[in-house]
């Protein structure tokens, strides 16, 4: 069975990958998360594994 946060992790690559979300562009996590239906905790994981997989950047405002 997965983990919440592997399940987030595939939807936002499958996201990625289908180029469905704006290159770019600063993303809001409390919107990503509804989009994705995740919390915040869980989507911020996933977002980490997608920064070491090296599909995501995270920038500071």
């Amino acid at each position: 069975m997965k983990t919440s946060e592997q399940i987030t992790y595939e939807r936002l690559k499958d996201l990625i990958v289908d180029n469905k979300l704006p290159q770019g562009e600063f993303l809001s996590q409390r919107k990503l998360a509804e989009s994705v239906g995740a919390t915040l905790v869980t989507l911020r994981s996933s977002l980490r594994s997608l920064e070491n997989d090296g599909l995501v950047e995270n920038v500071p405002r």
